[in-house]
């Protein structure tokens, strides 16, 4: 199997991945610098294997999937994708570049909210990239960093476990509607006999 096929997603198109996944090597370090590297590893692989798997359901809907809504008081995957959005760039853009807070959340579940699907991925794939640009330059001494986001004081540690578990959820919601609408024509991300070279989500 050559390169570009080991890249190719089980649906048979080249999986898009935002700049900055590379990781840090293992090395003799000292526990400190070891605790740190793993923290942002972790954080890092979470997002990257998030995006695998919505990456994924995407290829398999159209415009009208993306916003079908299982029940009139349930979201559709157009709004969690909206909502992983304002979620990861808030907790883990805005606030530890100190930037201003734009989120506006109720408009992430709002049904008058029509994004294209191609808009909806671009948003998604550049925000993760972003958020891995922050995780990946942060230093030692910076997890027990004090911040106040959406209200909450947390430090740094706290708020990248926050939002990077948040986003897993919603990326099980998001695999969960997209099976509910295609049965037996879901082709899965992940099988196993597949390969096993990070812990799954």
């Amino acid at each position: 199997m050559n390169q570009s096929e080991k890249q190719r997603g089980r649906s048979g198109h080249a999986n898009e991945q935002p700049a900055g996944w590379a990781l840090p090597e293992k090395t003799d370090i000292d526990q400190e610098v070891f605790l740190h590297q793993v923290c942002q590893q972790e954080f890092v692989q979470l997002l990257q294997q998030s995006w695998a798997k919505i990456d994924h359901c995407f290829s398999q809907l159209n415009e009208a999937q993306i916003w079908w809504r299982p029940d009139v008081d349930l979201n559709s995957i157009g709004n969690l994708s909206l909502h992983l959005a304002g979620n990861l760039r808030q907790w883990a853009v805005a606030s530890l570049r100190g930037v201003p807070d734009e989120r506006n959340r109720d408009a992430e579940f709002s049904e008058s909210t029509q994004v294209s699907k191609q808009d909806l991925h671009r948003l998604l794939l550049e925000t993760i990239a972003d958020a891995t640009e922050v995780i990946c330059g942060i230093r030692a001494d910076m997890w027990s960093r004090e911040l106040s986001v959406q209200g909450f004081r947390v430090n740094v540690y706290q708020a990248l476990q926050h939002t990077c578990a948040h986003f897993v959820g919603h990326t099980h919601q998001i695999i969960l509607l997209t099976r509910l609408q295609l049965g037996d024509r879901y082709r899965f991300h992940w099988t196993p006999d597949g390969p096993r070279e990070v812990t799954p989500i």
